[in-house]
């Protein structure tokens, strides 16, 4: 909750403090998080993404703008990170690594990131893009997609669930163009 952009040990012993907390070692942190449970994650979520649907919108030209994106994550080498996510890859020295797909949308002239999803790097990122828009509850949202969205599919997902959109195009090799 609080970015830490020095050490964990520098970053405790001055965040700590303005909590009238007792400053604890990097290490007992390090072991502590472990024990965090992701349902803790996903409640601060829906509520800081509730709170964020209540306050006014940033509109331009009478649309909230709404950018998507995915991306890949690299994910530690752990027993249920594997049998979740899969091995990517193994490399000559026999390290696995695991990747993860995820998918964001942003409100771009608030900066706030209204829902995102993670999933295996196997699923694509417009597969990963149809629950978040199906979730997506602004009238008068932009969605502003990158290069690799300009499938037949993903417009016609867009022209059917009545959203405005702008894609960007190649304008070598795209059937749009």
């Amino acid at each position: 909750m609080n970015l830490f952009k020095d050490s964990v040990e520098y970053s405790l012993t001055t965040f700590l403090p303005e909590l009238w907390c007792e400053s604890v070692t990097g290490a007992a942190f390090s072991l502590a998080r472990y024990k965090i449970k992701i349902a803790l994650f996903l409640e601060l979520n829906n509520r800081m993404t509730a709170h964020i649907l209540e306050l006014p919108p940033k509109l331009w030209n009478g649309f909230q703008l709404i950018a998507g994106d995915g991306t890949s994550i690299n994910m530690p080498s752990s027993p249920k990170i594997k049998e979740h996510f899969g091995i990517y890859s193994v490399s000559g020295k026999k390290t696995k690594t695991c990747l993860a797909g995820a998918f964001i949308l942003y409100d771009v002239l608030s900066g706030f990131v209204l829902d995102s999803i993670i999933a295996p790097i196997s699923i694509g990122e417009s597969m990963l893009m149809r629950p978040l828009l199906k979730n997506l509850k602004i009238p008068n949202a932009l969605i502003l997609l990158d290069r690799g969205f300009d499938y037949f599919s993903t417009i016609k997902l867009l022209s059917v669930n009545s959203l405005s959109f702008c894609i960007r195009l190649k304008t070598s090799q795209s059937d749009f163009a």
